[in-house]
């Protein structure tokens, strides 16, 4: 069964950005994607993480997705990995996503 961990999601003009913390508290999960410059800037807003295990969080990863017109969701590997926030204000028209980057993790 999967689970739901919440975080943020930022884009700059520089880098793609997700953080979330685990269920019980004690470990951060981050992706960082900065092989290209992004095509849209989308501010630190609330986000959700759909994982099946959380362990798998780890090393290099592909992913694609789309942001706008009111949400974003990202779609990574095929491990069932799955960003989904919604946007403080529309993007138009939707930008389509396609990059790597890679997870790391950090104990409280």
């Amino acid at each position: 069964m999967a689970q739901q961990l919440k975080g943020t999601f930022t884009v700059t003009d520089t880098a793609l950005t997700a953080v979330f913390m685990s269920e019980d508290g004690q470990t951060t999960y981050t992706y960082e994607a900065k092989d290209r410059p992004w095509p849209v800037v989308v501010d630190k807003i609330d986000a959700v993480l759909d994982v099946v295990e959380p362990d798998i969080l780890q090393g290099f990863m592909t992913f694609r997705g789309r942001i706008g017109p009111a949400a974003i969701a990202i779609h990574m590997g095929g491990d069932g990995i799955d960003i989904q926030a919604q946007l403080k204000e529309a993007i138009e028209p939707p930008v389509s996503l396609r990059g790597s980057g890679n997870w790391s993790q950090s104990n409280s």
